[in-house]
């Protein structure tokens, strides 16, 4: 009896809640949508409270749909409540294992991603889906950081996460690309290798390609060998000097005839690229082709050069480990180097 008793009481509970959900007024708030992308760094520097945890549901508000865009590329938007069960607080003041924020999304069957013609909000936002979210203060309420997207970041990893979330002496932008590309052992080995290439890209933009780069190697021991073969061609395709698993990705029968074409074609691609750095007129003046690799900003040049001292042919990586001495000394303790020339 008193089972039933409890049980009664929750379902009253329950019915409450969304009655008061149903009735809940409608937050003041006007969408976000800048028409280009923010880079994933400054939405994350910027985010006062950052979330990982997963969509319990998606409720479409009330209030009609409003525009966002250029002129002549208008877009409808709807105000949307996501309500979400917390696993970890990365950072922010949120003691509530479930929240609720509001947020813009695409409105209308006539836009690309559509669900359905009954007007399903277009975006990654649904039921189930674990992310880790990037959230505001407003109205008395939270909110998305942005709008129609580039506020969230999926996760094919698998739970749980506090161990990487509550790591010591780590930056918030290294512990979401560990996130990204740590999987543990419940994760679906399937969906996480689908989901490495983004991963890849958003971790280099948060912690650059050295550290990326040890996130993707760790992975080359994993279970699995669709993970091992993603990994590796990512690892070979993106990273100077990081390409001696391709050969094992080769010989292997279990990889597809796409990834031993695309691993053929990335060996000739690191091997040409390797004959060039060994070539005397770009040991002449190394820092033209780094230019060229890296662009004008110092940070990826820096990074770039950190990567190199990691070089799978012991000839370049000294001669890098020699430049970092020579002209970078100061970044000598952060380089792959075991001990000075």
């Amino acid at each position: 009896m008193v089972i039933l008793r409890r049980g009664a009481a929750r379902s009253s509970l329950i019915g409450l809640l969304s009655l008061l959900s149903a009735c809940r007024s409608t937050p003041d708030l006007h969408p976000r949508f800048n028409g280009y992308p923010v880079p994933l760094d400054r939405v994350v520097r910027d985010s006062p409270i950052i979330l990982v945890g997963s969509i319990s549901r998606v409720e479409l508000d009330g209030a009609p749909a409003r525009t966002v865009g250029p002129p002549g590329f208008q877009l409808p938007v709807k105000l949307t409540r996501i309500d979400l069960d917390v696993e970890v607080v990365l950072r922010g003041d949120v003691q509530r294992e479930s929240v609720s924020f509001d947020t813009f999304m695409f409105y209308g069957p006539d836009y690309p991603g559509a669900l359905h013609e009954k007007g399903v909000p277009i975006s990654q936002f649904f039921a189930g889906n674990r992310r880790v979210f990037f959230l505001t203060r407003e109205e008395d309420g939270m909110r998305t950081m942005l709008d129609v997207g580039g506020s969230t970041i999926g996760l094919s990893t698998g739970k749980p996460v506090s161990d990487i979330a509550n790591l010591a002496d780590t930056t918030i932008e290294e512990k979401i690309a560990k996130l990204l590309l740590t999987p543990t052992p419940e994760a679906d080995d399937e969906s996480f290798a689908k989901a490495i290439h983004d991963a890849v890209s958003d971790a280099i933009t948060l912690v650059g390609d050295t550290k990326t780069s040890f996130l993707l190697r760790a992975l080359l021991n994993h279970r699995s060998s669709i993970v091992r073969a993603t990994a590796c061609l990512e690892l070979a395709d993106y990273f100077e000097g990081q390409y001696s698993c391709i050969e094992v990705v080769l010989r292997d029968p279990s990889f597809s005839e796409a990834q031993g074409w695309r691993g053929g074609t990335l060996l000739e691609k690191n091997e040409n690229s390797d004959a060039w750095m060994r070539d005397e007129r770009f040991q002449k003046d190394p820092w033209l082709t780094l230019l060229q690799w890296s662009g004008t900003d110092l940070t990826k040049l820096i990074d770039q050069v950190l990567l190199l001292t990691y070089h799978q042919d012991s000839e370049i990586k000294g001669y890098f480990c020699g430049l970092i001495q020579r002209e970078m000394p100061a970044y000598f303790e952060r380089s792959g180097c075991t001990e000075k020339r």
